[in-house]
């Protein structure tokens, strides 16, 4: 049993090892990341003179999160069913 255990971390996890698919790896844009922000504050209507509640702070919320899945770019190990950054806007920061 002791000889199998052996056999099997010398020679078999290696081999699963380099059976692992790379990921793609992605950074954000972050002078893209806040020109996506500020834009989409400008859109807004103005906000409530004074809130009781934090729907305002989710409206900010939602504009972080849409600024930030938008200014991602994949640099490495990128999907070919999905174009990176570069091939869109000629590299980051566009």
């Amino acid at each position: 049993m002791r000889k199998l255990r052996g056999f099997f971390i010398v020679v078999a996890l290696p081999l699963a090892a380099c059976d692992v698919p790379e990921m793609p790896k992605y950074a954000t844009d972050q002078e893209l990341r806040q020109e996506l922000f500020d834009r989409c504050m400008a859109a807004l209507p103005d906000g409530p003179r004074s809130t009781h509640y934090n729907d305002w702070s989710e409206v900010v919320s939602a504009c972080d999160s849409a600024a930030y899945r938008q200014s991602q770019y994949c640099y490495a190990d990128c999907p070919p069913s999905r174009p990176d950054a570069t091939e869109l806007t000629g590299g980051p920061h566009g």
